[in-house]
């Protein structure tokens, strides 16, 4: 999460509800006032860290979901496979990714 400049922590109220509590930048932030791309970026940083603590390795599949993201939020997605031992591949149907060290291969064009 600190690729993406996020910590977190985990909160059980009074009545037993689980919440995830974030901070950016010294702003606190709750899960639900996260963007959809934000909200995305979390959950792919929190499976990655559970497979990093496994010490597994592999490629990561995604279809064409993050084909709905912003492009600031996809850099940091990409980002954040970077020095990492997993391969992102992700079909996009429209990209403007300059970065030597990702692969794009054109369909159709």
């Amino acid at each position: 999460l600190e690729k993406i400049g996020f910590q977190i922590t985990f909160d059980l109220d009074t009545k037993g509800k689980f919440n995830i509590l974030l901070s950016k930048e010294d702003v606190q932030y709750k899960y639900t006032d996260l963007s959809c791309g934000q909200r995305l970026i979390l959950q792919i940083a929190l499976k990655l860290s559970l497979l990093l603590q496994q010490n597994k390795t592999g490629i990561i599949l995604s279809d064409e979901g993050l084909s709905a993201l912003e492009n600031n939020n996809l850099e940091d997605i990409i980002n954040l496979f970077k020095e990492l031992n997993f391969q992102l591949v992700f079909v996009l149907h429209r990209a403007s990714i300059e970065d030597p060290e990702i692969n794009i291969i054109k369909l159709g064009v």
